[in-house]
């Protein structure tokens, strides 16, 4: 980072980094591009800037005080702790007041649940893997429920415009299809923490079981223990608004598979029947995958029609053993990587 000398260079240097995100708040600022006339030098105090949701506080307009902030920056930035990235390759850091935006009270930035909690489902092609992004919409905390490695950009990007602090990254279970995000996500976002249930044996900051709560601002998740495809699978359910997050146990229509890592079919029939679909009729079903399209099922639904969890236990125990699924493609690189949170503190190649 090139040395700035004064106050109006510094906030030219940034509108020229981001010109069409870039807003002032206080004193008779009002700059919204790099192009657009700048009064800052006539601005005594403070002011503040707003570059993609996260806010700049810039002490003074003297040369000095300018020098000060921009060296505070080149030195926090070859710490690496608390970077945000803000265009391309450009790093730099909110390094006095990086809370983001409260502007999430507007109805068109959360979703169909209320205007109180944010909600993406996002999706990543190769995998067929549904990523879910929820949000206290006044708090702004948030969290990501299976994310994959390849699509962490975009995620993170999503985060950041939405002006969100996500404080966690949780896992349904230690995936065979894909290669989790939440290693690359916690690189990018430090403060966020990665979960996983203990039961799984695999690496991650906070190790759930039965009953636990997950809490991002008023809303919690609770954890419930659904075994079957593996071990360490658990579902999701936010009661406040009705809908339960279901990995691959359910699925839309269908169930995961049972024919490898520690699969028993008739754990699976008493995990989905006993902890997801005597939930409420009404709760809508969000499960990690879909392979046909579909988006979003509910708990009346799958007892009515799951081709499969409508039978008798011994008749789904049968069809489960009979399914001659092929061998996951990416199973032999996802496992050993998932146990250890995605890449999280995997030695990079060089």
């Amino acid at each position: 980072m090139k040395s700035i000398h004064t106050f109006k260079q510094c906030t030219i240097t940034i509108g020229t980094i981001l010109p069409l995100r870039l807003t002032f708040t206080g004193a008779r600022l009002t700059t919204t591009t790099s192009t657009s006339t700048n009064p800052a030098a006539s601005v005594t105090g403070y002011a503040l800037c707003s570059v993609n949701g996260c806010s700049f506080r810039f002490l003074g307009t003297s040369a000095r005080s300018t020098t000060r902030f921009v060296h505070e920056l080149e030195k926090e930035d070859r710490s690496s702790r608390r970077l945000t990235t803000l265009h391309n390759h450009y790093r730099t850091l909110c390094f006095i007041n990086s809370t983001p935006k409260r502007q999430m009270s507007h109805s068109s930035w959360t979703g169909p649940f209320g205007k109180d909690l944010v909600f993406r489902q996002l999706l990543e092609y190769k995998s067929y893997t549904y990523t879910y992004l929820l949000a206290d919409a006044d708090a702004n905390e948030a969290v990501i429920i299976d994310p994959v490695i390849e699509t962490v950009d975009r995620d993170v990007k999503l985060v950041h415009d939405l002006g969100l602090k996500l404080i966690y990254a949780a896992n349904t279970h230690v995936h065979a299809d894909h290669v989790t995000g939440s290693g690359s996500i916690k690189k990018l976002i430090p403060t966020c923490k990665s979960v996983i249930a203990e039961v799984s044996k695999a690496k991650a900051d906070v190790k759930v079981n039965e009953g636990d709560l997950i809490k991002f601002g008023k809303f919690k998740l609770e954890v419930r223990s659904t075994p079957g495809h593996t071990d360490g699978c658990i579902t999701f359910v936010l009661h406040e608004k009705g809908l339960v997050f279901t990995g691959d146990a359910l699925l839309i229509r269908g169930c995961g598979r049972t024919d490898f890592q520690q699969g028993n079919p008739g754990s699976l029939y008493d995990s989905i029947h006993k902890k997801i679909l005597s939930l409420p009729q009404s709760f809508y079903v969000f499960p990690a995958h879909d392979y046909t399209g579909q988006t979003m099922s509910t708990v009346g639904e799958e007892l009515r029609y799951n081709p499969r969890l409508t039978k008798p236990k011994n008749e789904f125990v049968e069809i489960m053993k009979n399914l001659n699924l092929p061998y996951p493609k990416q199973i032999d690189k996802a496992l050993p990587a998932n146990m250890v949170c995605g890449v999280f503190d995997v030695p990079e190649s060089s």
